[in-house]
């Protein structure tokens, strides 16, 4: 059975995970919009050939049905990529693997228009990266969080794309993931903890520890995760 304040922190995440889906609705349509759209022009290029010209044989317009199958490949990759999203913000003990999660996470992301246009995202598995066991709404909801504070920095910006990199390394007997970006005002300031005073420190027994780095140039800030399985139930 969990305790309170674990329970306290799953309700958190729940709306946190809702909410997340929310502000990107807008950025999920829009590229499903664009996908939708080059696969209808697709179509009636085609159409028009047929209408203009009949006699043409069909294997002369392999190209055009290549470009119609190339577009409804984007756009069932991007459902699928959105469909994966129940999976990694589910409370039961999942394996996660830390190269498709980080290709996961950045992807959805692209949804939001920011991440898209002004971040050059890059994913790192350092060698030795076990398989974690845990229940990926809690780790999905704390790099989204670090990711929006980092976020509000970029949104402003001008120029060429910022660096956003994500690295999964070894630490303890479990894995430490963490976001380096440039430094900026809004992303130092701020503590790496969930909104409304809810940490991840506040369960006892889940032993993840929040950490920020700060070399001048550069903040990483992210979750160390000591064991290879959390299991909340073992949570005192």
């Amino acid at each position: 059975m969990l305790n309170e304040s674990t329970l306290s922190l799953l309700s958190h995440f729940r709306r946190q995970a809702w909410s997340v889906c929310g502000a990107l609705l807008p950025g999920m349509v829009h590229n499903a919009n664009n996908m939708c759209h080059v696969i209808d022009m697709q179509i009636e290029l085609l159409q028009s050939k047929i209408r203009n010209r009949p006699e043409t044989p069909i294997q002369d317009q392999a190209t055009k049905f290549e470009r119609i199958a190339s577009g409804s490949r984007q756009l069932m990759g991007l459902l699928a990529i959105l469909g994966q999203r129940q999976t990694y913000v589910s409370e039961q003990d999942t394996q996660i693997e830390s190269g498709e999660y980080l290709n996961w996470l950045t992807a959805f992301w692209q949804s939001d228009l920011t991440f898209k246009h002004k971040t050059a995202p890059e994913n790192t598995v350092k060698p030795g990266t076990p398989n974690l066991v845990l229940p990926p709404l809690l780790l999905t909801c704390t790099l989204e969080a670090i990711l929006l504070q980092a976020l509000e920095g970029a949104r402003n910006h001008e120029g060429g794309r910022l660096p956003f990199v994500f690295t999964a390394t070894p630490w303890s007997h479990g894995a430490a993931f963490s976001l380096a970006v440039p430094a900026s005002p809004g992303f130092t300031s701020r503590p790496t903890d969930t909104t409304d005073g809810l940490t991840l420190e506040a369960v006892p027994g889940l032993g993840w520890e929040p950490f920020t780095s700060h070399d001048g140039s550069t903040v990483t800030k992210g979750i160390r995760i000591p064991r290879q399985k959390t299991d909340l139930r073992g949570c005192a």
